[in-house]
């Protein structure tokens, strides 16, 4: 009777341990399932994030094409001593005026230290 009492014993307790243990597992289960979600919301954020980023960057750029192109357009059409400049000059001058402004931003970089 005592044997069998242990073995009814030792049967449930193992029947509980994998209970509990069953449900550890489901809860761990569980939390891994919503770390991936957090994961793949937070690639989706960073994938919106860069496509703006490419759009802003695009949007910029149309606008800096087209404010180069008006002030080559103006440099090309005006004239200087009562000839036009055209558009080797004007490109000249332009390329001239970039180098210069590049020229000042590293040496104010190089001031800054």
């Amino acid at each position: 009777n005592e044997i069998l009492q242990d073995i009814i014993k030792e049967t449930c307790d193992r029947m509980r341990f994998k209970e509990r243990q069953k449900g550890e597992n489901e809860v761990a289960l569980e939390k891994l399932m919503g770390e991936i979600e957090e994961e793949r919301k937070r690639q989706q954020l960073i994938e919106v994030k860069k496509s703006h980023l490419k759009v802003e960057a695009k949007i910029e750029g149309e606008a800096k094409g087209a404010r180069i192109g008006e002030f080559l357009s103006y440099l090309a059409t005006s004239t200087i001593d009562n000839r036009c400049l055209g558009i080797d000059q004007a490109l000249a001058l332009y390329d001239l005026r970039e180098r210069y402004a590049n020229q000042l931003e590293v040496n104010a970089a190089v001031a800054d230290g």
